[in-house]
């Protein structure tokens, strides 16, 4: 098996790259309690918590279940977002972490012939926080003793709360809701607030929490309003590139080679399809409580499966066109199995591609310091993206493969050649402005769909992976295709492995983490291998041109 050609100036690259990453860690450690780094570690296992709120319901209700319908990761985003914020988390972890925690198992019990209750258990320790009924709209009774009675055994005393007006149920005459505000007990604007649904001598729900100012809940409504829009964009974008392909497709079929992203599409489809699977949890978790009762997670499955099919089949066609637009300009950018050299190239794309995502790794985290210190960015912590709401975690960095296959070919492959078909042919200065428009026009809309992770202001991820596709973009001009593919195979996959073995950091955990970053180098020596052993002969092929002709 051949070694790889020592790369001077790629391997100084990944120096600086890896010396740019930790230097902005620990920068943004010291400078801020709160980094960009949110993971969360538990004490109490997900299997404590639900059975912390089996024993909770049978001591309250004099009945056992056998089992918790399900367990999952959850947070008060807004109350999160707030204290992260204005850097409040200290006070708040140091006064309040056991009243009403930020970041909570969440347990669903299912009672026969009676309302799912949500069981709040804390993290850090085996108690129950809170608790909430899925139809906390059909069920109000409001009984003063009652409520005095459920405040004390949570260590609350009534005489420290407001008691808000009663919100009467026109519909049962003689059922209200409860909601008690403390008089003492804020963080910052954002008073202690419980919500309560009694009924028959038993609390139905009993949620202590912190409720921000209203101005604040209408700028993070906004926020996360935008990174919706954003991220709708960025799916009618990507089958608009697919339409458009398939279009030119039809007009050159006989010059295109239909062969092309097979391949390809099923290994992102597939990947997505178990991710989507795998991740049902996740999507439930960022789900309030009142949406769930309506929620069927088989309906869910497939529609995502549905969406997904037609991504699959739009990158297929991006595959076909990109490729013979690339061929068309005298360029082969994608070397095939058939080609001679393609093993060789396939192999030493790997090896670029872990040298260079240290690189990205290095200037992505000089952004986040940037947007820091220029933006106020902070990140918090998002059920929705936690290997906690997995039903398997460690197929977790899986997911880098289908990132790195049809975002590369989405949007570099197709994009860029689009772009530079589209544009007009220019000369000096001219031919540098439309190859940098070429290459930011398609970034700008994998950027948009990267908004909706829990990054504030939201902006400011939109400029950030901007920047980072317009490296993308160099490289795959620079050394084609699979060098950009391994590229970001390889970043994304040192991450998500990173935060599996924070998150399970015993010898299993540890090992299936450091086996992942092993895979794109495990990928590319078995097809050099396969190659060298399978391959017919060929004419000898010249080795693709490594720069795209402009």
């Amino acid at each position: 098996m051949p070694l790889f050609n020592f790369n001077r100036k790629l391997f100084f690259l990944a120096l600086i790259g890896i010396v740019l990453y930790f230097t902005a860690n620990v920068w943004l450690g010291s400078k801020s309690e709160e980094s960009l780094d949110t993971a969360v570690k538990p004490t109490v296992s997900m299997d404590v918590a639900a059975q912390t709120a089996l024993a909770w319901y049978h001591a309250e209700y004099g009945l056992e279940l056998a089992h918790a319908e399900e367990t999952v990761y959850s947070t008060d985003k807004t109350m999160s977002t707030y204290v992260t914020k204005y850097e409040l988390n200290k006070v708040f972890d140091k006064t309040y972490a056991q009243v009403a925690p930020l970041d909570f198992w969440r347990v669903k019990l299912k009672p026969a012939d009676e309302p799912v209750i949500y069981v709040r258990v804390a993290m850090n320790k085996a108690k129950v926080v809170g608790w909430e009924i899925a139809q906390s709209s059909k069920i109000y009774l409001g009984n003063l003793k009652v409520a005095q009675n459920v405040l004390e055994q949570a260590g609350f005393s009534i005489s420290d709360f407001i008691i808000d007006q009663p919100i009467n149920d026109t519909v049962n005459p003689g059922k209200v809701a409860l909601r008690f505000t403390s008089k003492t007990d804020k963080i910052g604007e954002a008073p202690l607030v419980i919500n309560m649904n009694i009924m028959d001598g038993h609390a139905l729900t009993m949620l202590p929490h912190f409720e921000p100012p209203q101005d604040f809940i209408s700028w993070l409504a906004k926020q996360d309003k935008g990174a919706g829009l954003m991220a709708t964009l960025y799916i009618v974008m990507a089958l608009i590139l697919g339409l458009v392909s398939l279009i030119f497709v039809i007009i050159k079929r006989k010059q295109a080679r239909f062969s092309r992203g097979i391949l390809f599409s099923l290994i992102v489809f597939g990947a997505i399809g178990v991710y989507s699977y795998n991740s049902l949890p996740a999507q439930v978790a960022s789900m309030p409580v009142g949406s769930l009762e309506f929620l069927s997670l088989k309906v869910l499955f497939i529609s995502n499966l549905i969406i997904y099919a037609i991504l699959g089949i739009a990158l297929y066609f991006t595959s076909v066109s990109g490729d013979q637009i690339w061929r068309e300009r005298g360029w082969n950018p994608w070397p095939s199995f058939k080609d001679t050299n393609f093993g060789q190239h396939v192999y030493s794309s790997m090896g670029r591609g872990y040298l260079l995502c240290f690189l990205v790794m290095g200037v992505q985290q000089l952004l986040f310091l940037f947007a820091y210190n220029a933006f106020d960015t902070f990140a918090v912590n998002d059920p929705s993206q936690s290997t906690f709401n997995l039903y398997w975690p460690w197929l977790f960095p899986t997911l880098a493969w289908y990132a790195g296959i049809g975002e590369e070919i989405t949007f570099r492959l197709f994009g860029i050649a689009l772009m530079r078909k589209l544009l007009p042919q220019g000369r000096g200065v001219s031919q540098h402005v439309y190859r940098f428009i070429a290459v930011l026009a398609p970034s700008l809309i994998w950027a948009a769909g990267h908004t909706t992770y829990s990054f504030y202001p939201n902006y400011t991820r939109l400029f950030e992976v901007a920047i980072l596709g317009l490296i993308f973009g160099y490289i795959f001009l620079r050394y084609g295709l699979y060098t950009a593919i391994f590229t970001h195979v390889s970043m994304d996959i040192i991450l998500m492995s990173i935060s599996n073995m924070y998150a399970d950091s015993s010898p299993r955990g540890i090992f299936l983490g450091l086996f992942y970053i092993a895979s794109p180098f495990l990928v590319g020596s078995i097809i050099l291998f396969l190659h060298q052993k399978l391959r017919r002969k060929h004419q000898e092929l010249p080795p693709p041109r490594p720069v795209a002709p402009y």
